[in-house]
């Protein structure tokens, strides 16, 4: 999908909608082995400290999370559910409740295909990250300039990302 068709989507979605593009970039290269070697481990952290900053700036009535099932890496959701439970409404009152966290098959869910959309233009981003005159780079700058997370952001060198979340 070119740019420009990309554009023209992720801004009738943004104009026509209350939708906010967020994302989380994990930088494998510069994970702590204990990341690494547990990726269950990793997501749950990762998702759990990007959403606590998240409800810190908004806080949130309820927590409904959907995940695309084929890239389902995490082994246990009750678990990452529970630790979001503890993390958002019991150890930190960001929340109300944590009443969701459901793996969903993209076919069925338009909100994982615009996920995939958003995922496909940060992968794309990413990958030309020394090009300044990336398409993807710009849109992406343009779609969500703020309230990111780049994991561990000190090994951050995305031209396009501004300011990380945390």
């Amino acid at each position: 999908m070119s740019v420009k068709v990309k554009r023209y989507m992720f801004n009738n979605l943004k104009n026509k909608t209350d939708v906010k593009f967020h994302y989380i970039v994990i930088d494998n290269h510069h994970l702590n082995d204990n990341f690494h070697n547990n990726v269950e481990l990793c997501f749950n952290f990762v998702l759990t400290t990007y959403l606590k900053q998240l409800c810190q700036k908004r806080r949130m009535q309820n927590v409904k999370l959907y995940l695309d099932e084929r890239n389902c890496s995490v082994h246990s959701l009750n678990s990452l559910q529970d630790y979001l439970r503890i993390e958002l409404t019991l150890a930190n009152d960001y929340a109300d409740k944590v009443s969701d966290c459901t793996y969903c098959n993209s076919e069925n869910e338009e909100i994982i295909q615009i996920a995939d959309m958003l995922a496909n233009l940060v992968y794309r981003a990413c990958c030309n990250r020394n090009r300044k005159s990336d398409g993807n780079a710009h849109l992406l700058k343009e779609l969500s300039p703020e309230q990111n997370m780049y994991f561990p952001y000190r090994y951050n060198d995305l031209p396009f990302f501004e300011k990380n979340i945390l």
